[in-house]
């Protein structure tokens, strides 16, 4: 997945903010983003994507869960002023 691709995932993802889905034994789960995605961690290859969700478990009780990816692709990100940044794909001629 590109840089690009990610970015449009995700930003459709958070603008989402709630998806439904059916678990296994059947009943109907209601997941609510509770913060938009965030990149906590980026490398010279690597960008780390985090963010959380409030789910219902299968006792009822409603808990916040977790969730974190991890982008993987040569050159995505460039060090600039000592920070890595998302790399463009750009060519001067």
């Amino acid at each position: 997945m590109n840089n690009k691709s990610s970015q449009s995932l995700l930003s459709l993802s958070a603008s989402l903010g709630l998806v439904s889905w059916i678990s296994l034994a059947g009943a109907v789960n209601a997941e609510v983003m509770l913060e938009s995605p965030t990149v906590v961690e980026r490398g010279p290859h690597w960008s780390v994507v985090q963010w959380v969700t409030q789910e219902t478990d299968p006792a009822g009780n409603i808990v916040n869960v977790p969730h974190s990816i991890t982008e993987l692709a040569s050159g995505l990100n460039v060090l600039r002023d000592s920070v890595w940044q998302p790399a463009k794909a750009e060519f001067e001629v």
